[in-house]
């Protein structure tokens, strides 16, 4: 009864926090998750690591000791009141957290009990929502910092340029001060500092993540199996799979997937296709999911200006003259739109110009296209092999695995002759032939 009555309190508080309220707090607001954490991190680390060699990042994961345990409610109170909430309801959950008595039962022995006027009761519903309100001033105080938190997770974020880290250390500072003040206390055992820096050698791949859910996969289709030879029905195999290992292959998809090497997926989707052999069902496969996910993330995004990560996408600006140049180019003969024709522009200077999580969409985008619009890239194919062989030499392997996909993508689907034209044009090299298909044709 009392959790019921947590969950209406909890969500009436939500429904009247203001929407400008801390951005990057992640935990219990609208269309926020942990993926939505993870993307604000990269985008911002990848963004500034573009703009300049010497450029990289520092990031600091901050733990707490004993973090609900530490909240003043006289503290919290004033703070929920700055934020707009009624006053009968700060003094309900103020009464809520004092004098709260306690004690421990061991088998039919028991503790003397001790009354608590200090933190939040651990495993209710209401703790964390009131963790995170409790915490909301705590944010950056340079432009070149950034705090990002989810619930008790903080991470503070360091954008480093020209060796100077002053900025970065005055915020670490001011995170100390604000923790004495607020009576929490750092853990400086499990807090730890990550350095990102494109100038130095580093293993930024995902493959440790994805061996790591490969495994955990695997180690549950033990399960499915003698569920399967219990012949229990398909409908409850396939229910077992979505609970216990999709789940588990899934996890914040959309951060990782996309920048995950080709052997990696193939890993994981090994795991589906032994699920597949298990259950007798056609289940869906993870790049399916990740492209649909993402999909569904973009558009509540779009559709959220309060979104930190809403500034991101932008429309691509355009006139009506460019659309009919763009399809007048087409020849009037190709199935192409006006749209699509926009689309190949942006991600073909986006190949040339740029080196990043973008460059990786950018090229799969142009693979897609060659792929779904086949003869009707001819037009275009000129255009991409000026841009795709240069990036041989790259020496992030996923760019160069992903030119490799894009550049057999054209080859398979535009005529012949045109590829030939287009990619002597384009200055192919010898030492750019690494893909099998362009070997071929």
């Amino acid at each position: 009864m009392m959790k019921c009555f947590e969950k209406l309190v909890r969500d009436f508080i939500t429904s009247s926090l203001p929407a400008s309220m801390d951005p990057l707090q992640f935990a219990y607001r609208h269309n926020r998750s942990t993926d939505d954490a993870i993307a604000h991190l990269l985008h911002t680390t990848l963004t500034h690591l573009d703009k300049g060699r010497a450029n990289y990042v520092k990031m600091l994961f901050v733990d707490y000791s004993s973090a609900f345990n530490t909240i003043i409610p006289s503290l919290l109170t004033t703070k929920l009141e700055d934020l707009g909430l009624h006053t009968s309801l700060c003094d309900w959950i103020s009464n809520f957290l004092t004098d709260r008595p306690q004690s421990v039962w061991v088998g039919n022995c028991a503790s003397s009990t001790l009354t608590l006027s200090t933190g939040a009761p651990q495993g209710c519903v209401l703790s964390p929502l009131l963790y995170s309100l409790y915490t909301y001033d705590c944010t950056a105080t340079s432009s070149s910092t950034i705090i990002v938190k989810f619930a008790d997770n903080t991470v503070v974020m360091g954008l480093i340029s020209d060796n100077d880290e002053r900025a970065y250390l005055e915020e670490i500072k001011h995170l100390e001060n604000w923790c004495q003040e607020n009576n929490l206390l750092l853990n400086v055992s499990k807090t730890k500092e990550l350095i990102v820096d494109s100038s130095k050698k580093q293993d930024l791949s995902w493959s440790r993540h994805t061996n790591s859910l490969a495994k955990k996969a695997r180690q549950r289709l033990y399960h499915l199996r003698h569920l399967r030879d219990f012949r229990l029905p398909s409908k409850v195999l396939w229910n077992f799979y979505t609970c216990t290992i999709e789940s588990i292959l899934t996890g914040n998809i959309t951060v990782w997937f996309g920048n995950s090497t080709k052997q990696d997926r193939q890993a994981l989707q090994r795991v589906v296709r032994s699920a597949d052999h298990i259950t007798h069902t056609k289940l869906p496969d993870l790049q399916t999911i990740y492209y649909k996910r993402c999909q569904t993330k973009a558009s509540r995004i779009v559709k959220d200006p309060t979104h930190p990560n809403n500034r991101i996408f932008s429309l691509l600006s355009c006139s009506k003259q460019s659309i009919r140049n763009s399809w007048a180019s087409c020849g009037g003969q190709h199935r192409r739109t006006s749209e699509e024709d926009l689309l190949l522009d942006f991600n073909s200077s986006t190949v040339k110009n740029l080196s990043s999580m973008v460059l990786h969409a950018s090229m799969t985008t142009l693979m897609h296209m060659s792929t779904h619009l086949w003869r009707a890239m001819d037009a275009k194919a000129e255009l991409v092999a000026c841009m795709l062989p240069h990036k041989a030499g790259e020496s992030n392997l996923f760019i160069r695995e992903d030119k490799d996909l894009a550049l057999g993508a054209m080859v398979q689907s535009c005529s012949p002759t045109q590829v030939i034209h287009a990619l002597l044009a384009g200055g192919l090299r010898k030492d750019h032939l690494t893909n099998t298909s362009t070997n071929v044709c």
